[in-house]
């Protein structure tokens, strides 16, 4: 079988894992901490607190990394935001909604990485700065934030852009870009367009490229990990191997492989988060029993 065709298979193989993972699975933790180096304090409340890695974060809690530190928060196992030191941002919004997951970063100053992937379970991601806001899906980027500058480098994947003043304590925005794989943008205050131009590359991305290299395999071999006993009778029903499988996670949660035209209906939805659960587990039942 040609690796194009392997493609739709495979792609099924995810589906009814991920279903299996969402009826059986105990629930992923939203937001952990992971203190790489240095100082790291967490504002819960009224006061900073030293912390340790492994803490679980909630929506509201400002973390803060001191001189020579770096941090790490891993949102629902599976995606990453890295904080360079002396840099400062909030959990603004971690909550599921009616209309998905949606993630709201507030940077007030420092720099971030933001590797958001597929399968996460984040619908929308955002990063909000004192002068911009950044919303993204599937997408690698980072963000140089200061009070009156802010510096967005996309990597991969998609991004709107937009920059905006306070007028009358409420936010005017009055400029907008979409930013396509391998340009940065630039946005200052008091200045009237944003300006556009290619990534200029910098050891704080080549470092965080080089993790994500690291970070999207444990990912992969994580979730192959979580179903592997559950798969053999269906991997052997579709003809797939096990390293077709982990090849095809990997171009996924990297966004070097999409979802293919021919693909049943019932993947895309799962995939795009507009399924049914009830519906999802009575298709995924015929699939495994060889009826679809």
């Amino acid at each position: 079988m040609g690796k194009k065709l392997l493609i739709i298979p495979i792609v099924l193989l995810i589906v009814v894992a991920f279903v299996y993972l969402t009826m059986l699975s105990p629930p992923l933790v939203t937001a952990e901490l992971v203190i790489n180096s240095g100082t790291v304090q967490v504002k819960s409340g009224a006061d900073w607190v030293p912390v340790k890695s492994g803490m679980q974060l909630k929506q509201g809690d400002v973390i803060k990394t001191g001189t020579s530190s770096s941090a790490e928060i891993i949102f629902f196992e599976s995606s990453v935001l890295r904080m360079d030191e002396n840099t400062e941002i909030e959990l603004k919004e971690l909550v599921p909604t009616k209309d998905g997951t949606k993630v709201v970063v507030r940077e007030e100053t420092g720099k971030i990485w933001n590797r958001i992937v597929r399968l996460s379970g984040i619908d929308v991601y955002t990063v909000e700065t004192p002068v911009a806001i950044a919303k993204v899906r599937g997408t690698a980027f980072s963000v140089h934030a200061s009070d009156t500058s802010t510096d967005v480098l996309l990597v991969q994947g998609s991004l709107d852009l937009s920059a905006y003043q306070i007028e009358d304590a409420n936010r005017v925005v009055y400029a907008s870009a979409d930013l396509e794989a391998g340009q940065m943008a630039t946005i200052i205050a008091d200045q009237t367009e944003i300006e556009i131009k290619d990534i200029v590359e910098d050891g704080f991305l080549q470092e965080n490229m080089d993790k994500d290299g690291i970070f999207l395999e444990e990912v992969r071999d994580e979730f192959v990990a979580r179903f592997s006993t559950f798969m053999p009778l269906l991997k052997d029903q579709i003809n797939v191997s096990d390293e077709e499988v982990e090849e095809f996670v990997l171009d996924y949660l990297k966004g070097d492989a999409d979802i293919p035209a021919e693909a049943p209906q019932i993947v895309r939805d799962i995939l795009e988060g507009e399924a049914d659960m009830s519906s999802v587990t009575n298709q995924i039942t015929q699939l495994a029993s060889g009826v679809v």
